[in-house]
């Protein structure tokens, strides 16, 4: 305890720099900090926010800025989109409002972005008799959220704002003392705080995040140097932007971890000048609740607004506040209203108070900030197309588009592949089907106005002005920016993205690789794919490069004329000879490469008499014969969906694979073929089961103890197709057994008979263990 004391006098006390220690977001500590710093008079603030944030400082303390506002910022490198919000209740706008106002500068002090990767953010806690455990009993609390609003939030109504400082100080430090040792992240984020306090001369005061407040001081407390970073991320480009943000994402039930609950009230906690004011917007949001509820239909009246109240004020009273805070208003509403119903009208109530407390506020930018090209564009052409922008953010919307025959729904199509492009959260396709295999006349996708969508749009815009330069950017930026001579079958999905983008050039230029350099490395899959897509442009059917027809919106579809000399006759050849290659193989994978060829084959109808076909053909039946098991199995499954092999002699087949299973080795080739034809045609096997008659009357004939040490390899053979396939397949088998009435002389069994079945269950389970001793 004495030694608690001491090192918390010396927090307080400290004044070169003055320490505020606050929450991201605390209506009391915003309501304070003008105060303390009129009184301090500081030279220099610091704010805890990346440095790369330091030119955006103006316009966030701007007088047309209404909050909340965030700061974004992403690095070029792959890390992640991260978010700094602001609300009128945020301690650190409330410094730079007061910094600008008065003149004085204000700078970041935290760990650039760029910094922020293969950081180790585990911390290890101590025993629980410590200061933080004390604190919990007396707030009679259990979670640090509720501790702040009982330690500083609700007790600051009436307090000064050195009384509120000291409050959110102490609740740093007990949290600071509750950790054996900080996060190397945490550490090595404040090695870098006390670099810029270091840098600076003057009366400086320091807004930062009220557990990193002891290690601050000249003699730090409470820390110890970190470990140099594992590797220098100094160099990763960085971009920034200021966006609209909106209470609802301020919500900590909207998944921002370091956000609050209920926004509404800390606004008006944050605007409440006394505990009269705090008291009267208590009654407002009681009122606005029972409204609510009685527009959802549900019999709440004037008295049980009344009683709500006077439960509120009745609490604060008994738990000593100036006035209700957060906690007593929240008790008192689920008390009063619920009447102890979790259902019913629990959930009506509940939905009232979300929509009262944390409401609808969207923020503004000033007219003049400094925007990119590619922002203004991009609303326009949202404005043009009919989709929801800004001003619907938050608003979902299912759209179910036919870009082949309408010029609106092609124009959003590819709209919407250039913001996947640009790694801009905006439009979801259902399904998320691979579309390099499949083409559809329509497709659903779902959009929807984020504010990660305004933050990745201001950020894209390094690499255009325009959607399509920015989506060509993203994609140079991947890979396709190599030479072509550089290029590798890894560069081929971003070449089907780039169609899809209707990008003609890069188009262009990819598909003379596929028809040359692409040919020396690709495999089969890879063949098969730029296939398809040499085919899709052919057809028109990227939406984003039409090859025939006029369009509305040549700023975003554009007419593209294939060579003749792009052809798909080399890449066909060449797959061919690929699968000559994989006689051997004994990986799914190759078998789903001869899948896609095959499918690809029968899409071809022109091709089916060529020499081309007749290689192929030829290719198969010596697979058939020579492969390796799962290739012998694929193989023949090929045959059978290109009516080379009728059904009753793929049944043969089967059979004999079976009937040649005898020992251990024949076991695991009959499961590698049987993975290798199911692979290949189970659809043709579900349409036309027949294909299965001799495989079946063989297993009938079988004794228990053959059918017994075939049975793991017939599962593992079909364990590869997915549970809902073999179900189908299943039931459709059932259905061919007779359908026979069961009379109570086959449930009446002669105990001899009846001794005699056990016999063949105990053989049948002896014969498992020995298969399988595991």
């Amino acid at each position: 305890m004495t030694e608690d004391h001491a090192q918390f006098d010396t927090l307080l006390e400290c004044d070169a720099p003055l320490l505020i220690g606050v929450r991201h977001h605390s209506a009391a500590l915003a309501r304070a900090i003008p105060e303390l710093l009129d009184a301090f008079q500081p030279e220099c603030v610091l704010i805890e926010l990346p440095m790369e944030f330091a030119e955006w400082l103006p316009w966030l303390g701007h007088e047309d800025t209404t909050a909340p506002v965030a700061l974004a910022g992403c690095a070029t490198n792959a890390f992640g989109l991260c978010f700094y919000p602001f609300a009128d209740f945020s301690p650190e706008l409330a410094a730079v409002r007061w910094a600008l106002r008065n003149d004085v500068p204000v700078k970041p002090c935290d760990l650039p972005i760029a910094r922020h990767q293969d950081n180790d953010r585990e911390h290890t806690a101590t025993n629980s008799e410590g200061l933080l455990e004390r604190l919990f009993q007396k707030t009679q609390t259990r979670d640090v959220g509720t501790l702040w609003e009982r330690l500083v939030e609700t007790p600051a109504v009436g307090s000064t704002p050195e009384a509120i400082r000291r409050s959110g100080l102490l609740f740093g430090y007990a949290l600071r003392r509750n950790d054996e040792t900080a996060s190397a992240y945490d550490r090595r984020r404040e090695a870098h705080m006390r670099e810029c306090i270091a840098s600076e001369t003057g009366r400086l005061a320091v807004v930062v995040g009220a557990y990193h407040a002891p290690a601050l001081l000249p003699e730090p407390m409470l820390w110890t140097e970190p470990d140099p970073p594992k590797t220098d991320t100094d160099a990763a480009e960085i971009t920034t932007a200021l966006i609209p943000y909106s209470f609802g994402q301020l919500d900590e039930r909207s998944g921002y971890p370091a956000g609050i609950r209920d926004p509404i009230w800390h606004q008006r906690a944050w605007s409440a000048a006394s505990a009269e004011e705090l008291d009267s917007a208590t009654a407002e949001l009681t009122v606005s609740v029972c409204r609510a509820l009685r527009t959802a239909k549900h019999p709440i009246n004037v008295a049980d607004g009344k009683e709500v109240l006077r439960m509120t004020r009745d609490l604060a009273r008994l738990r000593g506040w100036r006035a209700p805070g957060r906690g007593e208003f929240i008790e008192a509403v689920q008390t009063c209203l619920t009447r102890g119903e979790l259902l019913g009208i629990g959930r009506a109530v509940a939905a009232a108070m979300e929509d009262v407390l944390v409401g609808n506020r969207f923020g503004s930018l000033p007219v003049d900030l400094p925007r990119s090209g590619l922002a203004p564009h991009v609303e326009s052409l949202f404005e043009e197309l009919k989709l929801p922008g800004p001003r619907q953010i938050g608003e979902q919307k299912r759209l179910r588009l036919d870009p082949l025959r309408s010029r609106l729904d092609r124009a959003r199509v590819v709209t919407f592949e250039r913001l996947i492009a640009c790694g801009v959260p905006y439009a979801k396709r259902e399904a998320g089907e691979d579309l390099a295999h499949r083409e559809n006349l329509t497709d659903v996708w779902q959009v929807e106005w984020q504010s990660a969508t305004a933050a990745m749009i201001e950020l894209s815009a390094t690499r255009g002005a325009t959607l399509a330069q920015a989506a060509f950017g993203a994609l140079q930026t991947a890979g396709l920016g190599q030479p072509l001579e550089e290029w590798s079958a890894a560069e081929l999905p971003l070449l089907i993205q780039a169609a899809r983008c209707g990008l003609p050039q890069t188009v262009a230029d990819g598909l003379r690789w596929l028809v040359g350099p692409f040919l020396l490395t690709a495999g089969l899959s890879e063949l098969t794919q730029a296939m398809e897509l040499i085919e899709q442009v052919r057809a028109g059917h990227h939406p984003g490069l039409p090859t025939h027809s006029e369009h509305d919106w040549p700023h975003i579809v554009q007419q593209f004329e294939l060579s003749d000399d792009i052809q798909t006759a080399p890449l066909l050849q060449a797959a061919i000879a690929r699968l000559e290659g994989i006689g051997g193989s004994e990986d799914i994978q190759d078998v789903a490469g001869l899948l896609d060829l095959i499918l690809w084959f029968q899409r071809q109808p022109s091709d089916r008499n060529s020499v081309a076909a007749g290689r192929l053909i030829w290719t198969l039946q010596k697979l058939a014969t020579d492969g390796s098991a799962l290739m012998q199995g694929a193989a023949t499954g090929a045959l059978l969906l290109l009516e080379q092999v009728t059904s009753d002699r793929f049944g043969q087949r089967l059979g004999g694979w079976i009937d040649g299973a005898v020992d251990a080795e024949s076991r695991r080739s009959l499961q590698a073929r049987i993975r290798g034809s199911v692979t290949m045609c189970l659809p043709r096997m579900t349409a036309d089961v027949s294909c299965l008659d001799d495989a079946e009357r063989r297993l009938a004939a079988e004794s228990d103890q053959e059918f017994l040490s075939k049975l793991p390899a017939l599962r593992g053979g079909f364990h590869i197709i997915s549970p809902a396939s073999r179900d189908r397949l299943l039931k459709i088998l059932l259905e061919r057994l007779p359908d026979e009435p069961t009379t109570a002389a086959d449930l009446t069994i002669d105990p001899e008979i009846t001794a005699l079945r056990f016999a063949a269950d105990e053989a049948g389970l002896a014969a498992v263990q020995e298969l399988m001793p595991d």
